[in-house]
């Protein structure tokens, strides 16, 4: 099972997905696959509720700073995240008893090396192919809702993070904006009253280091027109 929380949330909702698909084959119970799954479900809302907080915790530290800018500035007031209601709530040791049921899949007779590609049990050994000298981050620019920018970007495998600077014409030049870990990225900085440029520029990060190129600069238009 992967480490990494995001590579794990994946692999647990392609392994509740597919196991009804192998239940009989393998004897695995009805209430065992719906355990499974709710399993699944427990993890990837949690999951993303964690990932919603932390962003709604940087942009109220953004708002907060942004009081102290000069007056007529205008303000964006955070909301706090709403990802609907949760699932029903999982037992605890989840993690365990979807191993325990992989475990057993695997020992069973007419278990076959595909059906563990298929379910994840078992997976091909890559070689990465990225080249972390050449690997170079694709920014794309969206206006969102009350006029905030949204940074949306891709995450390659074995990439940790991407590190995002951006130029507000302001004459300071490009400063960092944020380390974002998962896409897309929304800058909830405040908004100029007159129209201006804001220009982006982001690069990989991989074991907090910066690794590869600089995309190129993206610009966008933002403030009341």
């Amino acid at each position: 099972m992967p480490i990494k929380e995001e590579d794990r949330n994946l692999w647990l909702k392609n392994f509740a997905d597919k196991l009804p698909l192998y239940a009989a084959k393998y004897a695995i119970h009805t209430t065992e696959v719906q355990k499974v799954k709710l399993c699944a479900a427990n993890f990837n809302y949690w999951l993303e509720y964690q990932y919603a907080l932390q962003t709604f915790t940087k942009s109220v530290t953004t708002f907060r700073k942004s009081l102290n800018n000069d007056a007529g500035l205008a303000l964006t007031i955070p909301q706090l995240p709403s990802l609907g209601n949760p699932p029903n709530l999982a037992p605890a040791g989840m993690i365990k008893f979807i191993m325990s049921v992989g475990h057993r899949i695997k020992k069973h007779i007419d278990y076959t090396p595909s059906d563990g590609y298929d379910l994840g049990l078992i997976t091909n050994k890559k070689h990465n192919t990225i080249d972390i000298k050449q690997v170079k981050p694709t920014l794309e620019l969206k206006r969102m809702e009350g006029g905030q920018v949204q940074v949306v970007w891709h995450k390659p495998d074995g990439i940790d993070a991407l590190e995002i600077h951006v130029d507000r014409s302001d004459g300071k030049g490009y400063v960092l904006c944020d380390i974002d870990t998962k896409p897309n990225y929304t800058d909830h900085a405040p908004l100029p009253l007159q129209p201006a440029w804001w220009k982006y520029m982001a690069i990989y990060r991989v074991d907090d280091k910066i690794i590869g190129q600089w995309s190129d600069s993206c610009k966008i238009m933002v403030g009341k027109e």
